[in-house]
């Protein structure tokens, strides 16, 4: 309330594993919230115009998705799992899907923030280097950040990312 009453318009959310997510269980925490408490939450903050818009890290910062076994694919490194391999198109464009496809049914922005920042790991997997010698970082970098902002626009909203890798 005081946000909107000073002004702000916008609150980009990044709920991480307090997310409810349906049909990853694994990744939602103890301190999760329900369904019908992120509903309520995003109902009350349209009440005060003030628009959530959900981040949802699909790069880097995903220890607390890439910490589970099942994950365990997506990880760029073995030993330090807070990245995804940008190799693992596939496996990531179902899991950020379905993801995006969750957060869609709870928020009503007309935008997802898919992350994007301090992808440090990034060409440290070997598949990873092999490709980097070919066409470089950047655009290691660039085509599955594409993959994300792709999979974002065939949902109906517009992608927003953190520029500083970029």
């Amino acid at each position: 309330k005081k946000l909107s009453f000073n002004g702000i318009n916008t609150l980009v959310m990044e709920w991480e594993a307090t997310y409810p997510f349906k049909n990853h269980p694994l990744i939602p925490n103890r301190y999760a919230y329900t369904p019908e408490e992120i509903k309520s939450f995003i109902a009350y903050c349209n009440s005060l115009n003030l628009d959530v818009i959900p981040l949802q890290q699909s790069f880097g910062h995903v220890e607390y998705i890439l910490r589970h076994y099942k994950y365990k694919e997506l990880r760029e490194d073995q030993k330090d799992y807070s990245q995804i391999n940008p190799l693992k198109e596939d496996l990531a464009k179902a899991l950020f899907t379905d993801l995006y496809k969750d957060l869609i049914n709870t928020h009503t922005s007309k935008y997802i923030h898919i992350g994007g920042d301090e992808t440090y790991l990034l060409g440290h997997s070997e598949a990873s280097k092999k490709k980097v010698a070919v066409v470089g970082k950047g655009r290691l970098y660039g085509d599955y950040i594409k993959l994300l902002c792709d999979i974002i626009v065939s949902l109906g909203k517009r992608p927003v990312l953190w520029a500083d890798i970029a």
